[in-house]
């Protein structure tokens, strides 16, 4: 069970990723997040399953339920353009469900307007390339605070991109949550 806290300047996280590409197979979440990540996985239910069920309780805590009846959930989007962040949002389907339906997500507040090599293919890590190849495509409102949700949290390049775009469009209050910070 997820005992942190949740914090609007630091990066907020599920659990540790050491890497694939290093650690092999051993870690139980790096393999849950690998799962997520490809919906034709064997274990892809039972990954998603526990992501549901991890996040349900981290976002039951967080402070802006007492005090907001509607959060925005902007999802970083694939490095592929129009690629469905297929197992994020299934996340927040079952999160917004058992809270009462006071999450709202957009595919418009950050949209990949063409593709980028994957970092973790070797694509370059840097923030221009997302802040050139995303946009946030619908008006904030900028008293609704805002969870910026990430699969994976490596250099921060993504996020803080993500971060800037959307405070440009007029957001104030945005919890950045990734479901796996690597070490």
């Amino acid at each position: 069970m997820i005992t942190k806290t949740w914090s609007l300047q630091d990066l907020n996280y599920v659990c540790d990723y050491p890497p694939y590409h290093s650690h092999g197979n051993k870690d139980i979440d790096t393999r849950r997040i690998m799962d997520i990540k490809e919906p034709s996985s064997y274990n892809y239910r039972t990954s998603l399953s526990h992501f549901q069920g991890q996040l349900l309780a981290f976002s039951r805590a967080l402070p802006a339920l007492k005090t907001h009846t509607t959060i925005n959930f902007a999802i970083v989007p694939s490095s592929t353009k129009d690629k469905s962040p297929v197992a994020l949002k299934a996340i927040l389907d079952h999160i917004n469900i058992n809270i009462g339906n006071r999450f709202t997500y957009n595919a418009d507040f950050l949209v990949r307007q063409y593709d980028v090599p994957t970092a973790h293919a070797g694509g370059e890590r840097s923030e221009k390339i997302h802040l050139d190849s995303i946009l946030v495509n619908t008006t904030l409102d900028s008293d609704t605070p805002i969870i910026l949700l990430d699969d994976v949290y490596t250099t921060g390049c993504t996020i803080k991109a993500c971060e800037s775009l959307l405070r440009g469009a007029g957001a104030t209050n945005i919890y950045k949550l990734v479901l796996g910070k690597t070490v």
